[in-house]
């Protein structure tokens, strides 16, 4: 028998109340006040569409549903990632979430979107049940000081050169799409979304990949108490870019040591520069998850085998 739950767009006191229900689950050390208010100001939490599941005029249900963009195949698709699902605890196993997510879903699709992804924090088996795949999901760590630079603090022949993101936008855009492009799919950080990249962690620092006074690729980094998280980066496409790829790895674990971090690591793909600088694991959570809500899409093997390269900014 279905439970009476009234699914609907939240409005800006349901979203607060979606905010303040995730409280025992996203916390930080912050009160409840605090917290509802930080998520509510943030530029990743404002952007989402909240869907809320009420029951009796109460939210006991949410997500939100963040318009994005992919290269599938050589074509944009519009789609959406899915965030913050959550389901209050004394309503949970009515299969309220599931409800949520098949309303999410058709109300998306109506709206033009072709593809949903989402980044799961439990067993993936939930999802793979309504209709999500499991892609490769993989990240790594080093420490600090386990390469070492030339006295001029390159590394054969490259170097960091910060810059400031409102300078370098429409270049690392630019770099981004010449790099990942050219995968069966990606996803893409042009126009708004990329604006929007921008503004999520002001804080964050951005570095050119330089060689021979050339711009050969870039990185952003968001600091986390010790450890240096690579949030994004790209490399132009080139016969050597595999040994720009390393050199831009080993060049911010060489350098992190100096801003007095213990560690680096991010989402990378298994591939061989991540191999040379990080220890590989599959993601125990944040795994990456992928349905087409259009039954023409194709999202075959090589598509997901795609997903593994995933920028952690892009998670939501």
């Amino acid at each position: 028998m279905l439970h009476p739950l009234d699914i609907h767009v939240a409005n800006d006191e349901e979203r607060r109340a979606a905010h303040a229900n995730v409280y025992d689950v996203w916390a930080r050390g912050a009160t409840v006040e605090e917290h509802v208010n930080r998520r509510d100001a943030s530029p990743l939490h404002r952007r989402g569409r909240w869907i809320v599941g009420c029951v009796a005029g109460r939210v006991v249900t949410s997500l939100a549903s963040h318009a994005v963009s992919f290269r599938l195949h050589g074509q944009s698709v519009p789609a959406i990632a899915i965030g913050s699902v959550h389901t209050m605890a004394e309503h949970r196993g009515r299969g309220f979430a599931p409800r949520l997510l098949e309303w999410t879903e058709r109300f998306e699709h109506q709206q033009g979107a072709r593809l949903s992804v989402l980044f799961s924090d439990i067993k993936p088996d939930y999802y793979a049940r309504l209709g999500y795949r499991r892609c490769p999901a993989h990240r790594g760590f080093a420490e600090a000081e386990a390469f070492t630079t030339d006295t001029d603090g390159s590394l054969d022949g490259f170097r960091l050169e910060p810059f400031a993101a409102d300078q370098g936008r429409d270049e690392m855009q630019r770099l981004y799409a010449a790099d990942y492009g050219r995968e069966p799919l990606s996803m893409e950080h042009a126009g708004e979304y990329g604006r929007h990249l921008a503004d999520r962690r002001p804080d964050d620092v951005y570095c050119w990949l330089v060689s021979e006074s050339q711009h050969a690729g870039y990185v952003r980094l968001t600091r986390a108490g010790d450890l240096i998280k690579i949030a994004d980066y790209a490399v132009a496409p080139s016969a050597g870019e595999e040994t720009a790829r390393e050199a831009l790895f080993r060049l911010v674990i060489a350098q992190a040591a100096t801003q007095g971090a213990k560690r680096i690591g991010g989402w990378f793909p298994d591939s061989a520069s991540a191999r040379a600088c990080f220890r590989l694991e599959d993601r125990p959570d944040e795994i990456t998850m992928i349905k087409p809500l259009d039954a023409a899409l194709e999202v075959d093997d090589a598509c997901l085998a795609a997903a593994d390269r995933l920028v952690e900014i892009d998670h939501v």
